[in-house]
């Protein structure tokens, strides 16, 4: 669960880098734009907060050690090829609106979302868990 939850993060946290980045680029001068991807950034950041809950509650139960239940190393591959590719458009400049949009919905209809469903599906079980084991402590 471990290496799930690290290739989570790191899909999040990069997606939420490469969007709030097209929010500077492409949002100057641009208060539309600028929102768009400022708050697709923000749902990013949300999803990797997430993430970090999901470690900690985890790591209390013992979890950490537990198999994924799904194999997702070679999406988990594709997902971070295209969010380095998307880096490296940033790093580079000159992009357009259409090319931040093709990149974000090579990622948005990636893997990644399933993968961030099964972590939040791990979540709600570890977290009525630890409430209930909250509740029942005298």
């Amino acid at each position: 669960m471990a290496g799930l939850l690290d290739l989570s993060e790191k899909i999040e946290t990069s997606a939420a880098r490469a969007y709030a980045a097209f929010s500077f680029i492409l949002g100057e001068g641009n208060v539309k734009q600028r929102k768009f991807w400022a708050d697709m950034a923000q749902e990013e950041w949300g999803h990797a907060s997430l993430v970090g809950s999901a470690r900690f509650l985890l790591g209390r139960s013992g979890g950490l050690a537990a198999p994924a239940g799904f194999e997702y190393a070679a999406s988990g591959k594709a997902i971070l090829d295209r969010l380095a590719a998307a880096d490296e458009m940033i790093r580079k400049g000159g992009f357009t609106l259409r090319e931040a949009f093709e990149a974000a919905i090579e990622i948005e209809e990636s893997e990644a979302n399933r993968i961030f469903a099964r972590i939040c599906g791990i979540l709600a079980e570890a977290a009525t868990a630890e409430w209930l084991g909250y509740l029942a402590e005298a």
